[in-house]
Order: structure tokens, then sequence, then C-alpha cells
């Protein structure tokens, strides 16, 4: 099972403003006619129109419950921006400094076995 990213869903929105047949738009962003069906109707409850950010909340909601309570959850909202790396800046080797795979820097060449990185070389040391 596929979930719908929140590109699709904002594709699915669009080609709605634009008065596409759910065919056209499931054509558009690689899933069935079925798939977009779901989630119009999924997405339009109780709102007069389908919304995009509401069926992604909806979408990505989590339920979880609690050991020895009945009818007991929560829902978790995943509702985040996206990070990640944007940029690398990588300065001039400087030699006898070593990092381990993560990210740990050390002044001289490690005696513990393990993959190291020095001067942009990946190094085992045995």
């Amino acid at each position: 099972m596929t979930h719908l990213t929140r590109e699709q869903r904002y594709a699915i929105y669009l080609g709605r403003q634009a008065k596409r047949t759910q065919k056209q738009i499931a054509d558009e962003i690689g899933v069935s006619q079925s798939t977009v069906s779901r989630e119009l109707r999924r997405g339009s409850k109780g709102l007069g129109g389908y919304n995009w950010l509401t069926a992604q909340r909806i979408g990505i909601q989590a339920y979880y419950t609690v050991d020895g309570v009945k009818n007991a959850s929560e829902i978790v909202y995943w509702d985040l921006p996206s990070t990640g790396i944007e940029t690398v800046e990588a300065s001039k080797p400087t030699d006898n400094v070593w990092y381990n795979i993560a990210g740990q820097r050390f002044i001289d060449k490690p005696s513990i076995p393990g993959i190291y990185i020095n001067n942009g070389k990946k190094i085992i040391v045995k």
C-alpha cells in the first residue's frame, strides 16, 4: 500500500480547481482513478470541497492505544517541515585529522579497529 504524498494531494486539489476529471488527475500523478476517488471522498468530509492540507493531515495521523485502557487513543500529527542538507562546504584537507563514521573527530590515527575518514577518504583500521 502506498500513501499519497503532499505533492500528489496538492496536484489533486489543483486538478479539481481546473475542472479535470478524476481519470485525468490520476494519470497526471501516476495513481489509479479509484485512489483519486477515495482521496476526494476522504478529504471532502464536512468541508464543502476537497482541502488538500486537511487531507494531508488526515493521511498522516498515527493512532496508538494505552495498554489496559479500553478505547484510549491519541492522534499524533507528523506534519512537520522537511529537513535536509542544503549545501556542503569542504575545507582543505588537514593531515592527521580523523573522523569516525558518526562524525566524531580524532587528533591522531585511531587505534581501535573500525572505519574512519581521513583526508576525505574512507580508511579501515584493523
